[in-house]
């Protein structure tokens, strides 16, 4: 029996073919589908980068059809003016400035406004295309005003102001004594106040950048000097001079309180050492397995060899508030030049300055406890008083910072503040943290000079200082210094200085300096009639041992020629020394010291 074909066989080439006829109608019946672009292939508007004029980034986008081609830089332009005139911008500038703006591109920068003496060029510059000029879809412009523009990179480019230089200028005149520490507070809130502005809020980078700009206050543990000696002659000598003249009358001036003093200061000048920080610790035998850390067992100290008191003269204010006056100190380079060099010649530098404070500072005395001088202190009247107020850290911050600025930052803070009570003498030395140097330099403390008579509470003496803008003690932001966070203990031992004045018999004369208080530059009666004695006496080495007093070198440099006195000077340092039997005076230069002397009398 046969087998039959199968039917399944017959059907196949058939489906084939129908398939193949069903595709080729169904390409020729759309043929709009298929020629019609995709949504992705259309072309995309025209967009253009402005960079505006507090830096941030804006997108100008155009109507469809308007392309690199198509589009003039007039276009651009007018499209940049609608920018400038928003609220964000025309806030940060006036009128004119406005019409200063330019745009920025390449090598080119137009004006945004065109003006009838414009240029040619710049003419047919508004009128070439995007694509002639090389600017696609994308490319970032820059609008800023002229004053803001470097130098010109092509003929094009406005010349920039002068007022710029100007403010640059003014800028970098301030010197940072610590450059490490030093804050721009103001810079950094301005630019997260310009992002706030344009974000319309704050993010958490921002108000960290801002936490960063802010001062840290805290305890030092130590200074650049572990220990000062002080001459107890210059301690002796201030003492006097701050202590109460008796009144006759019966006025009830606070300067005649048993418990007031005459507020005075001084430049202590002197030497830099060092020293074992532990001078009785038992050393050590040296061998061959002995420690290099031995070095750190050693320590700087600065030892007083000499004292200078300027002219002073407070004001009715400062008298009524018992405040000294230091502002011939603080200028001492520019008023009293002859004292650096005679502390030069010498081998002497400055190594701090000390200043009396009297009783009723402290709110001893029950009518000066009503004012606000002591409003801010916790000490009672019967406890003890504190002996740095925010003018002290002031004003010693700024003697430091003048003596880093020609000494050096290493030598220069090598500074020590020393505190004298004038009713009973008693001494504390202190050196100031570098942030309170640093803050005193950036202009924080809100202390008031007393020497213009302000009566603003600000100028009055006291603890807590309010400062410019906020600072971090234990993380916390405050915006009132603490006097006390701005110290540094130093010890403070005896040690006889060797240019503080000493008479003929060997001992040493505290109760005189041998110049006049309110003179430093004029020699007593006494003093004169002392020298001119022992240049005629036959004793040897009777007038260097006067002249071994650096308030009387400075007061004979007043009228002794430069060459002369630096002979005297350098003569007198070597009989300090200890060559008191070889050391002589040239016969030149005792003669014109004797004409001084002579001349003075």
């Amino acid at each position: 029996m046969k087998r039959k074909p199968s039917r399944t066989l017959c059907w196949k080439p058939l489906g084939c073919f129908i398939i193949l006829v069903l595709g080729i109608l169904l390409t020729f019946a759309s043929p709009s589908s298929a020629s019609s672009p995709s949504p992705s292939s259309q072309q995309t508007p025209m967009v253009l980068r402005i960079r505006q004029l507090d830096g941030s980034i804006q997108r100008i986008q155009f109507e469809e059809g308007q392309s690199s081609s198509s589009l003039t830089l007039q276009q651009v332009i007018e499209k940049s003016r609608q920018i400038l005139s928003a609220a964000e911008v025309s806030e940060a500038l006036t009128d004119q400035e406005e019409k200063e703006c330019a745009l920025q591109f390449g090598k080119y920068c137009l004006p945004l406004v065109q003006t009838d003496s414009e240029e040619e060029d710049e003419s047919k510059l508004r009128q070439k295309t995007l694509e002639e000029l090389g600017i696609r879809h994308g490319s970032l412009l820059t609008l800023a005003p002229k004053t803001n523009l470097g130098k010109p990179k092509g003929g094009l480019q406005p010349k920039p102001k002068e007022k710029k230089a100007a403010t640059t200028t003014a800028k970098t005149d301030r010197w940072d004594p610590y450059p490490d520490l030093a804050k721009d507070y103001e810079a950094a809130l301005r630019q997260v106040e310009r992002r706030k502005r344009n974000a319309g809020k704050l993010s958490f980078a921002d108000l960290s950048e801002l936490h960063r700009s802010l001062h840290v206050v805290e305890a030092q543990p130590a200074a650049a000097l572990h220990r000062l000696y002080l001459c107890p002659t210059v301690a002796e000598r201030f003492a006097t001079a701050v202590q109460p003249k008796p009144s006759s009358s019966s006025s009830s001036s606070s300067l005649s309180s048993p418990t007031s003093s005459v507020p005075r200061v001084a430049l202590l000048l002197g030497t830099i050492h060092k020293e074992r920080r532990h001078p009785k610790k038992k050393r050590a035998a040296k061998t061959s397995l002995s420690s290099t850390t031995e070095s750190e067992d050693y320590c700087q100290v600065a030892k007083v060899q000499a004292v200078w008191e300027p002219p002073q003269q407070p004001s009715k204010q400062q008298q009524s508030l018992l405040c000294y006056d230091a502002s011939e100190l603080l200028q001492l380079r520019e008023k009293h030049p002859q004292v650096l060099n005679v502390a030069q010649w010498l081998g002497l530098v400055p190594v701090g300055w000390m200043y009396s404070y009297s009783e009723d500072r402290h709110g001893n005395d029950k009518e000066k406890q009503k004012k606000k001088r002591h409003k801010d202190d916790g000490d009672s009247s019967e406890g003890g008083a504190l002996p740095v107020f925010g003018l002290d850290v002031k004003t010693g911050a700024r003697l430091q910072i003048e003596f880093m600025k020609h000494l050096g930052r290493e030598d220069g803070q090598r500074f020590v503040t020393v505190a004298m009570h004038g009713p009973t003498g008693a001494t504390e030395a202190f050196q100031f943290s570098n942030v309170a140097v640093q803050m005193v330099a950036e202009d924080m403390l809100m202390v008031e000079d007393l020497e213009g008579g302000s009566k603003n509470d600000m100028a009055t003496p006291q603890r807590f200082v309010p400062t410019r803008h906020a600072f971090l003690v234990d993380g916390r932001e405050t915006t009132t210094l603490d006097s006390v966070l701005c110290l540094v203990n130093t010890a403070l031992l005896q040690q006889q200085g060797s240019f503080v004045g000493q008479v003929s018999g060997g001992g040493t004369s505290s109760s005189s300096s041998g110049v006049k208080s309110n003179n430093p530059y004029q020699l007593t009666k006494k003093m004169r009639k002392a020298l001119v004695q022992a240049a005629s006496s036959s004793t040897p080495g009777a007038l260097l041992e006067l002249l071994c007093n650096f308030q009387v070198l400075v007061a004979v440099s007043q009228d002794l020629p430069q060459d002369e006195m630096q002979a005297l000077v350098e003569t007198v340092r070597k009989f300090a020394r200890g060559l008191k039997k070889t050391t002589t005076l040239d016969p030149g230069v005792l003669e014109c010291l004797l004409n001084v002397l002579n001349q003075g009398s």
